[in-house]
């Protein structure tokens, strides 16, 4: 799937192809968290602008199913037709309510161009034998591209509409896996939620509805959804992700780079020390506790195949050897079958993915892996050709754009760090060369 902006922020022109890994660097203000911002946006916000006419489908379904309780659905037409009609509408509809995500006046996007392409190979089709579906089921024909779609009750059409079946079945071809963002504000949402919540329920009790739609309309949407995600801790903490049965030994992987335990006692998110072999509140605990408190709470309690993850700044609060760990991490979850999208400013982060690409060409592996036994593992290998790594950069004339980098057997072949390092140690050699 590739992304292409113009005119989003002070992005001139980007093109951004989404991998199993997906990686922006670049220096600051180049922006890369405009570009996940607008991103997250559309995954996240896509379906809710699916109540489109699907009008060469519409009178040949309904006929069908009440005379027959079933239809048959060419899935190789339905892509054609969601490609060239349905997606540019919903690029459309999405490119109108862009300013929400970020918050902002619609002026600001005025200019703002957007648009999704596919690739042929993106799996369209990938759904399950038997799917419910509003009283009904979705059943693939073996080795087939026809998808059956049979109604209990020729009510459910009446009563829901066909519109909700097209998004059904959209949802399952196209968005299936869900969406977190975890924004560079994390290691504060917790802290402020608690007091924003007390605000507005005096708000609401004298009945300021005009002051609290101000106070919340200045928050961006994937803030306002890191906010959510604090105040339902308690709910959530009641689901299991798949990592539990499956990957059990991830559940405890960011408790282990921090050498903590996270616990929930009445709503409450609190810390255990290992170390000091003592409890406290979460807003107690370090930085770095409180930035990767919400990843592992999603990873133990939410996570699903499919799914995917997106973090701004992973490295945030992160000692050097914490973020090579969280880099081991990310090869690890897209071997579990997450998908994961990254912004960074680490050269420690690139550095040991480039390490676990190479890890995967290494001919003698196995002594590799026993000589770093404890560190390294199969599940530690990430593929070249899952990784999409871009640099963002402004121009000379004003604004940024993206570049694509190339990948090869080594790993990234260019970063934006690499410069800044080498300026450092000339910088140092000098230095140390004129010490008397």
């Amino acid at each position: 799937m590739i992304f292409e902006f113009k005119n989003l922020g002070s992005i001139k022109e980007a093109q951004i192809e989404m991998g199993k890994l997906t990686v922006i660097c670049g220096k600051n203000n180049t922006g890369k968290t405009y570009l996940t911002y607008a991103v997250w946006g559309f995954l996240y916000k896509m379906l809710i602008s699916l109540d489109l006419e699907w009008e060469a489908y519409d009178s040949k379904m309904e006929e069908e199913i009440k005379n027959q309780g079933y239809s048959k659905v060419d899935l190789i037409s339905f892509k054609k037709e969601f490609l060239d009609d349905v997606l540019p509408k919903i690029q459309n509809a999405y490119l109108e309510k862009l300013n929400q995500v970020f918050s902002a006046n619609e002026d600001n996007f005025s200019a703002t161009q957007f648009k999704v392409i596919y690739n042929e190979q993106d799996t369209f089709f990938e759904i399950e034998t038997r799917i419910p579906l509003f009283g009904g089921w979705f059943m693939k024909e073996a080795k087939s591209n026809i998808l059956e779609i049979t109604i209990n009750n020729s009510n459910t059409i009446e009563k829901r509409g066909l519109s909700n079946l097209y998004k059904g079945i959209l949802q399952s071809f196209f968005f299936k896996e869900k969406i977190i963002l975890l924004t560079a504000e994390r290691t504060q949402t917790r802290l402020f939620q608690k007091e924003l919540d007390i605000v507005r329920n005096e708000l609401i009790k004298h009945k300021r509805f005009n002051i609290l739609e101000k106070n919340i309309s200045n928050i961006p949407l994937p803030i306002q959804e890191n906010l959510d995600f604090a105040r339902e801790t308690e709910n959530i903490i009641k689901g299991d992700s798949f990592l539990k049965e499956e990957y059990p030994e991830l559940l405890k992987e960011v408790e282990t780079i921090l050498g903590v335990n996270y616990e929930v006692n009445d709503g409450m998110l609190r810390v255990y020390d290992k170390k000091a072999n003592h409890t406290i509140p979460h807003y107690m605990a370090s930085t770095s506790v409180r930035a990767l408190a919400d990843l592992h709470l999603w990873l133990k309690h939410q996570a699903q195949k499919g799914d995917l993850l997106m973090i701004d700044e992973p490295e945030l609060n992160l000692h050097p050897e914490n973020q090579i760990k969280m880099a081991r991490l990310f090869a690890k979850l897209l071997n579990a079958g997450i998908r994961v999208w990254i912004t960074t400013h680490s050269d420690y982060i690139v550095k040991e993915l480039n390490n676990c690409i190479m890890l995967g060409n290494v001919s003698n592996r196995t002594e590799i892996l026993e000589k770093y036994k404890g560190e390294y593992s199969e599940n530690d290998i990430l593929k070249a050709e899952d990784l999409k790594a871009y640099i963002a950069y402004n121009l000379p004339d004003g604004g940024s754009t993206v570049r694509k980098i190339e990948i090869d057997k080594y790993g990234m072949v260019e970063s934006t760090f690499d410069e800044t390092i080498d300026k450092m140690n000339e910088i140092s050699q000098t230095f140390a060369d004129n010490i008397d």
